[in-house]
């Protein structure tokens, strides 16, 4: 590896030849893009944390600073910007427990009161967003479906007390 002290930087001179991007990840907070890379004449593998200080900057200039600061992991052709880009427009958007609405993925019974709260909240305003009540429009008294009968036997739900 070589550093260049003096001169015009060129960023591929100052990249690791032997290293190989398998994956990015995302931290929200801090900020942080983590790159993990495999070192093949080790056969280990690394994390590099690339934190993302100035979310309310530009994606451009953000991408900019990121490469210049982390140009030895970034400065070759492994790496496109359009990658750097998107995952810099994940951060600076809403995190994803601002806008899931998949509560399956949640245990809510590990999570503290205050959180669980506005879970709960936010699971009330969509049933009270998706109810319908006497008088609405679409609004059905009494609905009656008729449902398939199962694909597939299923034995933990045949009790002989019926």
């Amino acid at each position: 590896m070589s550093f260049i002290t003096q001169g015009e930087f060129d960023p591929a001179e100052a990249s690791y030849p032997d290293y190989q991007p398998k994956r990015f990840g995302l931290k929200y907070s801090p900020p942080t893009i983590i790159l993990e890379y495999l070192v093949p004449s080790t056969g280990k593998l690394y994390h590099h944390k690339m934190r993302v200080r100035n979310l309310t900057a530009g994606a451009e200039e953000i991408l900019a600073h990121i490469k210049h600061r982390h140009a030895i992991y970034l400065g070759t052709s492994k790496i496109t910007d359009d990658q750097l880009l998107g995952l810099i427009r994940k951060l600076k958007g809403p995190t994803p427990r601002e806008t899931d609405v998949d509560y399956h993925s949640y245990d809510l019974n590990k999570l503290p009161p205050e959180e669980v709260k506005v879970h709960k909240d936010r699971m009330e305003g969509l049933f009270r967003q998706n109810s319908k009540l006497p008088g609405d429009e679409g609004y059905e008294y009494d609905v009656r479906k008729d449902f398939q009968p199962p694909m597939e036997k299923s034995e933990w739900d045949e009790d002989e007390d019926f």
